[in-house]
Formats: C-alpha cells, structure tokens, sequence
C-alpha cells in the first residue's frame, strides 16, 4: 500500500508539472509534445524507481524525466542546524563598520524568529496532531506553516508510537520575486477559502422530497483546483511567538522638525540616565572625577561648536558671543524633567540633595548632552540633521555602540568612561523608542510620561548584540526595539525600526505532495552539483505556483537552496 501511495504521489506531481497551465515559454510547447512516444519507457522508470526509492526528477523544464539514484528512505533529512552570526563570533570592524548588517546577513538575523518558532512548535506540535490539524500524517511528509511574514517548512523525519521528529526549514521574510508569487498564490486560495468559494451553483429544488441541495464547483474550479501539488489543510493555527512590525525611519524623519524631536529626546534620555544612574553620588561628590569639568561652568558659559545650531538645538543662545548651547538657557530649557527625573531619584533611594549637589546634577546633565549631542556631528563638524541620510546613518552609527571622542571639550568622560557605557549610549535607542512613542499618542513633552516609558521593560539593543538573542529565546521581555540596516541588491541602504511583540500569531498549515518537493531537489542538485549550472535565472528557480517550485528548491540543504535557517531535528511527544 505504501508503494502504490508512493505511485499516486509521484503521477500527481509529474501530471501537474507537465500541464499546459506550467508551460512557461515556447520551448516546453514544442518539448512537451516530444515526449509522449517515450510514455512507455516513463512507466518503467516510475514502477523501478518506486521500488528502489529513487526520486524521479524534471529536466529541461520537465520534457525530460531524469531516474535518480536509490537512497535511503532518510537521504534528506540531515541533522544540522544553522550557524547566526554576531558581535560575539565577528571582529570588532565588521560590527561598527557595516559588515554584520548587510543583506545575507539580513536573512541570518531572521534566523531568530525562526529559532524561536522552533521552540513554539515543540511545546504546541503534540496538541496539533492530537486534534488532526495536520490530518493523517506519516515519516517523509512536508508541511509548511505560513503567515503574512514567516514561511516555514516542517519536514516530518520520523513517526513513532507517541513519538515524532522534524526539522524546520526558514525561508526568506522577502525572497525572490518568483518565490512571493507562490507566496501570494497560497495566502489567496486560503483567503479565498475563508470568504466561500466563488463558484459554486445549487439546485434550487432538491431532485426529490427530503434530499438535501446540492452545491457543486463549476468545471473550472474543479479542474484548477485538482492542478496543484499542495493543499490548504488548516487555517487559524495559534502559536505564540513574536510579531514583527518594520517601519522606514526615512519616512518618520523627513522634515527639519522631526529630527529636532529626536536630537530633543535624546537629550531628556540621557538626563535621566545620568540622574538615575548607580554612581551619581559619586559624580556629583566631593571626589568627582568630573570636579574639574564643573569649575569652568558658570551661567555665562557657553559650547561655541559648529555643531550645535538654533535649528535643531532648543537650548541654543543667541545672546551670548557668536551663539551656542550656554548652561544658564539648557537650564532653563530643560529644568522640569531635571527636576521631575531628581525627585523621583530622591524618593527611590530615601535621599536628600542640597543645591549644591542639585547644581552639579545639572552641571553633570550639560556636559553629558553636549557630549551626547556631539556624537551627531557629520565628519565635517556640522549637524548631520541638516541631511537625512547622513542624520540616519550617524544614529545607526551611535545604535550599534560605534561612540568616538573627538573633542578636547569631550575629554571630561575619560574621568569615569562608565558614564559614556551608561548613560550617553543607551541614550539613542531610547530616544528612537520616545520618538516612536509619540505615534502612538503618548505625550512626551512631559516629564512623567517620558520616565514610565524609560522605565517600561523593553529590550533596546541591535540585533547583532547577544543580549537580543537571549531575549527572545528566554522570552524574558514582551516588546523588543531595534534599528536594522538594509543593503539593496543594488547597493542602497534602508533603514528600518524594528519593533516585536509577543503575541499568539496564526498560521495556516499547507501539506505538499512530498515525491514532489524531493524531485525537485533532486533536480536542483543535479544542475548545481552535476551539471554545474551557474546561471542565476536558471529554469529551476522560475515562478511555478502550481508545484511551488521555487519555494521548494530555496528550502534544500545550504549550499544548493538558500535557507534563512535550518533547525536541528526536533522530536516533540504526543
């Protein structure tokens, strides 16, 4: 029974593969054709390669039907898993450079939704078969779970009694154009379920009393419907895992005004890192390491750097010298979130500042803002906000932790660098975070506002750091924030904020003719490996939604398919 299922599964996927609905130009019109005087000659090679388990695979556009070798009933499923690169495995050059953020590195950052998928299906794999969702299922079956975001292959190596492993294929969040095309196809049938088969004519008197009406697809929705090697099985799957949202920071800072907005919560940040930080105390003492930075502030004093400008800078003081940041007007400016950020200090820690102390706080919070605000400036020394593509290049820049000191008038920091670990880096994703904040209503113009979202347990890092990672596989936060830099296949760089949730997201499970996607492998290493085929518009990789060849081949094993991630062979209990 198994061979003659293994025969049905075979004959499907080749019936589709050669229909004129796949014929994609006109050498399959001429080569098709072709081929039918071999048909006796095709069937012996079906019986022999069902009953020495050899894939039958296409060639020159499925004209041609290739015998492959016998392999073991488990050839494809190696246990391997793929390798995610970070700060941790890469130097110091590639991270702040630009190296760890480019496009293959893109998809391997993906990885981790994949991973974290991993663990979802696990935990939630036993109560899936126990209620059928995947139907009758056995060793050898491919399922993929899909989403407007996620594609995912579950490949089922081995069933056992209560006992079941698989291994996870991740496909590209955006692939080729040709493997959204498919993409497309699946999520319309499964759309198209949902809102009710168009189609569909009954008889508006039963044929005789008590029959119940029947309802019957047109000819052309049967005949479309039969002409595909996968089937939508289930629809609404919940699994709890993090949901992705993108947003193009070009698009949230195009004008003057809003990258003022983000340089003016920069600085409300890195107050109040600096007033809730661990070693103010210390800063502000009598043994300050800063004690000699704080001497040359006076109300008069002011930072003449090209940097600054009244364009971008609030707290910019025309009225003294040529203009520039003076102590006596950011004072002034920012006075009630000092003030709001040294109480609430006060009542955490039990404590009292005489003004004395609340002076240097601010004193402390000015030079901290130059320094912060500094770090902005474009390698000709002025305001990179006057450009935003230099604005957003030197806020990812400062994002991933690349903070240079270039200024005599910066030099202060070296008397205790862990105010620049502390309170100045972190500072920049906060701000990006308030900034997106204000989109969602949040009035953060006032002080309060602004330090419950500080204070909110969202994990702020790139995606590069480690700290992500082990955040979403432990789960240990429920909103994630994150700057991703994206390089075009033409050379052009995106920049997006990355934000995650985690939430119960719902996939929709396919189940596909498994001789199918295991031909198509077959026919994929055959031109790689054998025939040495190194055109990238090869025939294999064309849109074919029917057989979903190109999903299909971009799933298979690195090097010859292009996963975003391979899991390790999982096993989950039911």
């Amino acid at each position: 029974m198994q061979k003659f299922k293994e025969i049905f599964l075979k004959l499907g996927f080749i019936i589709v593969y050669s229909t004129p609905l796949s014929w994609a130009s006109g050498f399959h019109i001429v080569m098709q054709p072709l081929g039918i005087p071999f048909s006796q000659f095709f069937f012996v090679q079906l019986i022999y390669s069902v009953l020495s388990n050899s894939p039958m695979y296409p060639l020159i556009g499925g004209a041609l039907w290739f015998l492959g070798y016998s392999r073991g009933a488990k050839f494809w499923e190696k246990d391997y898993r793929s390798k995610r690169r970070d700060v941790s495995n890469q130097t110091l050059g590639q991270t702040l450079g630009g190296g760890a953020m480019d496009q293959h590195t893109t998809n391997n950052l993906n990885s981790i939704f994949y991973e974290h998928l991993v663990n979802a299906l696990r935990t939630r794999m036993s109560e899936i078969m126990r209620k059928g969702q995947l139907g009758p299922f056995e060793q050898g079956d491919i399922f993929m779970f899909i989403n407007d975001n996620l594609t995912a292959i579950v490949h089922i190596i081995e069933v056992g009694n209560g006992v079941v492993s698989y291994q996870i294929r991740g496909l590209e969040f955006k692939g080729t154009i040709c493997q959204e095309e498919e993409q497309r196809a699946i999520l319309s049938r499964i759309n198209r379920d949902q809102e009710g088969m168009p189609g569909f004519s009954a008889c508006e008197e039963p044929c005789f009393p008590g029959a119940p009406k029947v309802s019957l697809l047109s000819a052309k929705d049967m005949i479309t419907l039969r002409m595909h090697t996968w089937q939508v099985i289930q629809t609404g799957v919940k699994l709890r895992t993090y949901n992705m949202l993108e947003n193009k920071v070009e698009n949230l800072m195009s004008s003057n005004d809003e990258r003022k907005e983000v340089i003016v919560l920069y600085v409300r940040a890195v107050l109040f890192y600096v007033i809730h930080a661990q070693q103010l105390d210390s800063w502000i003492g009598d043994a300050s390491p800063f004690l000699e930075a704080f001497t040359r502030i006076t109300d008069r004093k002011a930072d003449f750097d090209p940097m600054f400008s009244e364009k971008f800078d609030p707290d910019y003081d025309t009225e003294i010298g040529l203009g520039g940041v003076s102590f006596k007007k950011f004072v002034q400016i920012y006075t009630p979130f000092i003030d709001y950020f040294i109480d609430e200090r006060m009542k955490e820690k039990n404590s009292n500042y005489d003004e004395n102390k609340k002076l240097n706080i601010q004193k402390l919070a000015y030079l901290a803002s130059l320094t912060a605000r500094r770090a902005l400036a474009s390698f000709d020394g002025s305001n990179s906000a006057n450009s935003l593509r230099t604005f957003i290049q030197k806020v990812h820049q400062l994002f991933v932790g690349d903070y240079r000191i270039t200024s005599t008038n910066d030099e202060w920091v070296f008397g205790d660098l862990s105010i620049l670990d502390h309170c100045i880096k972190p500072a920049i994703g906060m701000s990006l975070s308030l900034y997106q904040s204000k989109f969602a209503a949040e009035d953060v113009d006032l002080p309060d506002v602004v330090s419950t979202l500080i204070k909110y347990d969202m994990v702020i890092t790139h995606e590069s750091d480690p700290k992500w990672r082990e955040s979403i596989m432990a789960e240990e936060a429920a909103e994630l924030f994150s700057l991703r830099k994206k390089v075009q296949d033409k050379g052009g760089v995106d920049y997006y904020i990355l934000m995650l949730s985690m939430r119960d997201i719902e996939f929709n499970i396919v189940k596909m003719n498994r001789e199918g996607v295991r031909a198509l492998w077959s026919s994929q290493q055959h031109e790689l490996l054998y025939l040495g085929v190194e055109e990238a518009e090869r025939g294999s990789i064309q849109n074919m939604t029917y057989t979903l060849r190109n999903i299909c081949n971009s799933c298979m094993d690195v090097p010859i398919g292009y996963p975003v991630m391979v899991s390790s062979v999982t096993t989950a209990y039911w």
